[in-house]
């Protein structure tokens, strides 16, 4: 597949906290298709555990932000109509107050008779190549990703008909977060003709009534770029935050952690790893999580960093580029001070 080039940086300073859109991408390069993955969905992947949780983990009274007071970071931006300064912490509260309602809860795989775990990572790895062939904003992938799974939770799914809700579940997110969405006729291309343009606009129309067309979801993206503002992150060091939670999209164990918790798991990693920063007490009241909090979501994105999958390579292949800082040869750093994952930067 052809590197990644869209024009539009996951860097860039116009982060708020609705976490929208830091510009927008055209697509002008031809699409070329990837193929059916119904064949191979049943490959190895990453392990799920063998007891389905139906508890996710959060702290029952994590702190607000909105007694914090104005961060630095925002201070400096306060004159500037798209940082929305006077009600960020406003908006953050409101995602954290919503998130596990708009959030599938882990347990649902065990209502599914025909797909699995397993199943769900190798789609979610095929569909990051999706993105990047489509050159498609970052928001576009989470929401697809939150899409597939509260719709698996509402709806048993036959395993040849899983990639058909991945790509409706991606044309459904393009439509709601891209200017210049891909069509139908993309998807039908992409998937080989695997699924006519007919079925994914019936499964458009089913997916949507089943989720009662909230698509409007909080996701560990957008609390990603909060946490990261909240840290005053370099380069390097929100690099790697980024790869450590989209690596945790094709995990299906991490949904026993909410999407902020995640994106906070991923920051604190990040900093320890590259030695950037701690876990400061401005952390833990933007957040709400103290670090005794972030111990076992910690633990888990070790585990994944570290796992080199061969069915699960997209992050890793792009993280591992020239344009993203060759990121994901760091590794990650364990709570004893190791580092782990490790691998020889490319030359």
């Amino acid at each position: 597949m052809a590197s990644y080039k869209a024009s539009t940086s996951y860097l860039s300073g116009a982060e708020n906290a609705a976490g929208k859109a830091y510009g927008v991408t055209t697509r002008g390069a031809a699409r070329r298709a990837l193929g059916s993955i119904s064949n191979g969905a049943g490959h190895s992947a990453s392990s799920s555990s063998a007891s389905e949780a139906t508890t996710r983990v959060a702290p029952a009274a994590a702190a607000g932000s909105s007694s914090a007071g104005v961060l630095e970071a925002d201070a400096a931006h306060s004159h500037d109509p798209q940082y929305f300064t006077d009600y960020v912490n406003e908006i953050h509260d409101h995602y954290r107050s919503v998130e596990e309602r708009k959030t599938a809860r882990h347990g649902y795989m065990a209502h599914q008779t025909d797909v699995n775990a397993k199943m769900r990572a190798i789609l979610v790895d095929w569909l990051l190549e999706v993105h990047f062939k489509f050159k498609l904003l970052p928001e576009t992938l989470y929401l697809t990703v939150n899409i597939i799974d509260r719709y698996l939770e509402r709806k048993p799914v036959v395993r040849t008909k899983l990639q058909l809700v991945g790509v409706t579940a991606m044309l459904v997110a393009s439509k709601y977060e891209e200017i210049y969405p891909p069509e139908v006729k993309d998807f039908v291309f992409i998937t080989s003709n695997a699924y006519s343009h007919e079925e994914i606009l019936d499964m458009e129309a089913r997916m949507l009534n089943a989720l009662r067309f909230e698509v409007t979801v909080p996701t560990a993206w957008i609390f990603l770029g909060r946490y990261c503002k909240v840290a005053m992150l370099d380069t390097r060091t929100k690099l790697l935050a980024q790869y450590y939670v989209e690596r945790c999209l094709q995990e299906y164990d991490m949904l026993r952690f909410l999407p902020s918790l995640q994106a906070s798991a991923a920051v604190h990693a990040a900093m320890r790893t590259l030695g950037t920063g701690t876990w400061t007490p401005t952390m833990v009241a933007y957040t709400g999580f103290t670090e005794a909090d972030l111990a076992e979501p910690l633990a888990e994105v070790e585990r994944y960093v570290c796992h080199h999958s061969a069915s699960l390579k997209a992050s890793r292949k792009k993280f591992g580029s020239k344009r993203f800082h060759d990121i994901a040869s760091v590794g990650v750093a364990c709570a004893d001070g190791t580092i782990a994952g490790a691998t020889a930067p490319r030359a």
